[in-house]
C-alpha cells in the first residue's frame, strides 16, 4: 500500500510505500474522491471516468449528511459594542471582560435543545444548535448575513450593528454524495447535498420537516426578544436588539417563512458520513476489500452527531492510535517471544529468569 503525490518542488508526481499501512484523513469530501480515482466505489461511476475499478462498493461518496445553518439576523444598536467594565459567569466576577472576549472569541455561545419533530430518533438527540455569533465578520459563509455590509441597506452611520444567531438543525432528513467527475484529483468532485424543496411538484417531506424545526426556532427566538417574554429580560439587555433583519418580522406565516428559507440554507460545515462504517469501514476503521489502509475522519462515522465534531474525531483518533499501538506492539512481543524461545531450545540450563513475561505458551 502506498500513495502517490505531486512534488511542488519538481512538479512530478513521487511515491511513496508504507511498511505497515496507509491511514486516510482527507475529510468527508475528499477521503471517497480519492477512494473512487484510486478505483474504490461504485462500478457505474469508475466506468464513467474510467477508472480500473479495484475493489467495487457502492457506498463510497454516498450518505453525505451535515447540518444545515440558517442565519437569524438582529439589528442591534451601537451599545452592542460596549462591553461591560465586569460580568458574573457562573457566580464569579470577571473584571476584564476584554479579556474575556477575545478568550472566547464571537462563535463560543452555542445552546443545544430537542425540536418539536417528535418521529425523529434517538429521541435523547439534541437536534437543534443555536450558535450565537455576535457583530462578527469572521465567518463569511453567509457574506452580507453576518456583517454590517451596506449591500443589505444597513448603513452604519446609524449607529446599528447587527448580529447572528445561526439556528442549526444537526439531524437532517437530507443525504447527498460526493462524486469524481474525471480520474485525476486534481478536478474537484461534485457535490450534491441533497437540499431538494420539491419531489414530483409537491414540497419534499425531508424540507417540511426541516423547515417544521427552524421556524419553531425562528419563532421561539422572536417571542423572546420581541413578545410578551421580552418584558421578563433586562433592560439593559432589550436595549441592545431594535429590530429583525433576516428573517424580518413581515414574514409571519409558514408559506412565508418557508419561501424564505429556501434561499438561506448553508452548510454548518460538518459534513460526515460518505465512507461511513460499517459499509465501507469496520470497526477498526479498515478499508473493507483493501489491505493496509484504514479512515480516520467524520467520512467513517456511522451516522451524524448531535453537535460539533470536533471532539468525536480526537476521540476516534485517539482510539485508533490505541488500536494500533496494540496490534504492533503485540506483534513485537510476539517476534521478542519467539526469538527467547529459541535461545532456550538451544540452552537446556538456562535460568528461569531468562522468561519473557509478556509471551504467552
Amino acid at each position: 500500500m502506498g500513495v502517490v503525490y505531486l512534488d511542488s518542488t519538481t512538479g512530478k508526481t513521487q511515491e511513496l510505500r508504507a511498511r505497515k499501512e496507509v491511514i486516510l484523513a482527507g475529510g468527508a469530501f475528499d477521503t471517497p474522491h480519492l477512494l473512487q480515482v484510486s478505483g474504490v466505489g461504485p462500478r457505474d461511476l469508475l466506468d464513467k471516468i474510467k477508472i480500473p475499478l479495484v475493489v467495487e462498493n457502492p457506498h463510497v461518496g454516498e450518505h453525505l449528511w451535515d447540518h444545515i445553518s440558517v442565519p437569524y439576523v438582529l439589528k442591534l444598536s451601537d451599545a452592542a459594542d460596549n462591553l461591560p467594565e465586569s460580568v458574573n459567569i457562573d457566580g464569579t466576577e470577571h473584571k476584564n471582560t476584554a479579556a474575556l472576549f477575545y478568550i472566547n472569541g464571537p462563535f463560543s455561545w452555542i445552546l443545544h435543545l430537542r425540536s418539536n419533530v417528535k418521529e425523529r430518533q434517538p429521541q435523547d438527540m439534541t437536534d437543534v444548535q443555536l450558535y450565537v455569533m455576535g457583530n462578527s465578520s469572521l465567518f463569511d459563509e453567509t457574506e452580507a448575513l453576518c456583517t454590517t455590509s451596506s449591500k443589505r441597506g444597513t448603513d452604519p452611520s446609524d449607529g446599528s450593528r447587527e448580529g447572528t444567531i445561526r439556528i442549526i438543525d444537526q439531524w437532517p432528513e437530507y443525504r447527498g454524495s460526493v462524486k469524481a467527475q474525471t480520474s485525476s484529483i486534481f478536478n474537484k468532485p461534485v457535490l450534491d447535498y441533497g437540499w431538494d424543496y420539491k419531489l414530483d411538484n409537491k414540497v419534499s417531506p425531508k424540507f417540511k420537516k426541516v423547515a417544521k424545526v427552524v421556524r419553531s426556532q425562528i419563532r421561539l427566538l422572536r417571542e423572546i426578544f420581541f413578545g410578551e417574554k421580552a418584558s421578563e429580560v433586562s433592560e439593559t439587555f432589550r436595549g441592545l436588539v431594535l429590530d429583525e433583519v433576516e428573517p424580518g418580522l413581515d414574514k409571519v406565516t409558514d408559506e412565508e417563512l418557508d419561501v424564505w428559507m429556501r434561499g438561506m440554507f448553508v452548510s454548518a460545515l460538518h459534513p460526515a458520513c460518505t465512507c461511513k462504517m460499517p459499509d465501507c469501514v469496520d470497526e477498526f476503521l479498515r478499508v473493507k476489500g483493501v489491505s493496509n489502509l484504514r479512515i480516520c475522519d467524520t467520512s467513517a462515522f456511522a451516522t451524524q452527531i448531535d453537535g460539533n465534531p470536533v471532539a468525536t474525531i480526537f476521540a476516534m483518533s485517539e482510539k485508533l492510535a490505541d488500536m494500533l499501538k496494540k496490534k504492533y506492539l503485540d506483534d513485537l512481543d510476539e517476534k521478542s517471544c519467539t526469538k527467547t524461545k529459541g535461545k532456550k531450545s538451544n540452552l537446556i540450563e538456562a535460568d528461569s529468569s531468562d522468561s519473557n513475561d509478556n509471551c504467552f505458551d
